[in-house]
């Protein structure tokens, strides 16, 4: 269910983006997770955890402003590879793995819920029966474990298949599509040499043996 924020402060209206006062954030870190706590990582157990929503594609910022008021936060976020502008190789970016949503820590002694209604990317928070959500400091070292992990990064679907290949997962006779390319559509099998010297993957296709990079072959079924 969602809700505004905490009363009795009353609960900011989203402004449009451009009035927002707020440089936006390009190029996130890649070794700069979206974790801050005032009194450093040890003292996540001290705070009162909730859950809040964001504006759509907000979080990063919502996240700065949350920093620069020195009020604890933490998105759980993952890696993906991307191609850019002007760049032939993919390069890792970092994403937010649950859109819309960020946690926010509050003392227990001092809750800072003007601070969050300072921020105008929070919108709202995740309630029961009318009441913040309250989640407790394992879920954030659980998410916080997984982050480091790259539990929540996101594979390439060559590695992916690769990995399975590795693993024994996939085994030759399984049936896969030509995602791309002139043969774009067919569908083959893997045969039992599996993998060349060029890490391509042999298939049959219509009784021909042909090769393909990994990167344009997906399974099927």
């Amino acid at each position: 269910m969602r809700t505004h924020l905490p009363h009795p402060v009353p609960v900011k209206k989203l402004p449009p983006r451009k009035a927002v006062p707020v440089a936006r954030r390009k190029k996130p870190v890649l070794d700069d997770p979206l974790f801050f706590l005032p009194g450093g990582e040890d003292a996540a157990k001290a705070f009162d955890w909730f859950l809040l929503y964001t504006a759509p594609l907000c979080e990063f910022d919502a996240f700065d402003m949350l920093r620069a008021a020195d009020v604890a936060a933490f998105v759980p976020t993952g890696l993906r590879l991307e191609r850019r502008q002007k760049v032939r190789a993919k390069q890792p970016k970092r994403f937010v793995a649950f859109q819309r949503y960020l946690f926010v820590g509050l003392h227990p002694q001092k809750p800072a819920w003007q601070r969050i209604h300072d921020v105008p990317f929070c919108v709202g928070a995740v309630c029961i029966d009318g009441e913040p959500l309250r989640v407790r400091p394992i879920v954030i070292e659980r998410l916080r474990r997984l982050e480091k992990s790259g539990d929540l990064d996101e594979e390439e679907p060559a590695q992916t298949l690769l990995t399975k290949l590795k693993s024994g997962a996939v085994t030759p006779g399984a049936k896969v599509r030509i995602a791309s390319g002139p043969l774009q559509g067919f569908e083959g099998r893997i045969t039992i040499e599996g993998l060349n010297e060029r890490g391509e993957l042999r298939l049959d296709v219509s009784n021909n043996a042909i090769t393909a990079p990994l990167d344009i072959v997906e399974l099927l079924g």
